[in-house]
């Protein structure tokens, strides 16, 4: 309640009380005896001042409230001139930045950290490998072609067994705000293997950029595995604003076979008519490879079942032997159902590679169960749901 208006309230009520015995008085002193106005005059005195004592007993209560905050507000103020008082008498301490390197400093670092990678890799510690070429990238352009060759390494490693004992995501993760991916696609010249290795890590580093860059390099990009590669990246992120390139990159009859219908197979991902109607014609083609790639992007924009279809099948694998076919969903291995890649990965590490593993498979509108050993499939897909 506001001070000033209980005071004001009080005295207005202390002056209403006097001015009504006063009249009370007087009329006592004319009459002598009491009359029906002198008992109302007098309940009414009574009732004013009885609310007078209630706003005294309100006013007397906020002074304490109000000295309450008094004391907090000087603790607090102490308490701050304390704080500043200990900050002034603390000595002081210079903050400066790391002198920029010269090329012969630069240089030097970089024998260090590629000694350092070598160690590590040899004792196959991941972190340690990861930490040396974290640190040689933070030397700038000028280390990323020597980077280039450490990477190469690492990707080898991925390839037979990884020794290292590292995951793509926290390889990828552990290389965000460096630079280096999108420095490597946007030079031709650095090798197309190391180029390849760093699109798969985009969506990792740059997930809400990643669509929009790679979109822009597609037009100049020659090595057609690398824009291969793109269109598979493309589809998988399927940001409705490279849905117009993806579509004329699929449509593009002088494209590379490969390429175009890694373009065509992107289309899949993409929700719309636009997408489907493009899809519908690109079914017709004359060209079977055309053909092909619609059917496989049909089926992920209309799944029978939910599942993994496949978009790649290497015939030189087990899956190849075995017969699957682009376009097949997996829907389950050794009896577990499949959501992902991830997933499937999963399950094929648990299983015994001596050891004989099932497959559900969806083709032809029915569900076969296959036969076959544990270990690597030799296929890559997308996991899809019916709409």
């Amino acid at each position: 309640m506001n001070r000033t208006w209980m005071l004001a309230a009080g005295a207005v009520l202390a002056v209403g009380a006097a001015v009504l015995w006063k009249d009370h008085a007087s009329q006592l002193s004319l009459a002598g005896a009491p009359t029906v106005r002198e008992q109302e005059l007098s309940a009414r005195v009574q009732s004013l001042s009885q609310a007078n004592a209630r706003l005294e007993a309100a006013l007397a209560k906020a002074r304490l409230d109000e000295a309450s905050h008094a004391e907090q507000m000087a603790a607090r103020q102490t308490e701050i001139a304390g704080l500043k008082a200990r900050l002034a008498s603390a000595p002081s301490v210079a903050v400066s930045r790391k002198a920029a390197l010269t090329p012969q400093e630069a240089q030097a670092r970089g024998t260090e950290l590629r000694a350092a990678f070598d160690a590590a890799f040899a004792k196959k510690d991941g972190k340690a490998v990861l930490k040396a070429l974290q640190d040689l990238l933070a030397l700038g352009p000028q280390a990323y072609p020597e980077a280039a060759e450490l990477w190469l390494r690492i990707q080898k490693d991925f390839n037979e067994g990884n020794s290292l004992g590292l995951s793509y995501p926290n390889f990828y993760q552990s290389m965000a705000d460096t630079g280096f991916e999108h420095w490597a696609l946007e030079n031709p010249q650095v090798d197309a293997s190391v180029r390849r290795f760093a699109l798969g890590g985009l969506p990792w580093t740059d997930r809400d950029g990643a669509a929009a860059f790679i979109a822009s390099l597609v037009e100049r990009e020659q090595d057609p595995q690398a824009l291969t590669q793109m269109a598979w990246e493309l589809g998988s992120l399927a940001d409705p604003a490279t849905a117009a390139q993806v579509l004329a990159m699929a449509e593009r009859s002088g494209l590379e076979t490969k390429a175009r219908q890694a373009f065509i197979q992107a289309l899949g991902g993409f929700e719309g008519p636009e997408a489907e109607r493009a899809v519908a014609a690109l079914a017709l083609d004359p060209d079977p490879d055309v053909r092909d790639a619609a059917r496989v992007a049909g089926v992920m924009q209309h799944p029978p079942a939910a599942g993994i279809v496949l978009t790649q099948v290497v015939p030189s694998a087990q899956a190849g032997a075995l017969g699957l076919k682009r376009g097949d969903i997996l829907l389950s291995y050794n009896q577990k159902p499949l959501d992902s890649m991830e997933t499937l990965g999963n399950a094929i590490h648990a299983s015994d590679p001596g050891a004989q593993a099932t497959l559900q498979v969806y083709r032809n509108g029915g569900i076969e169960t296959l036969t076959l050993q544990g270990g690597r499939l030799g296929i890559d897909g997308r996991f899809v749901t019916p709409k």
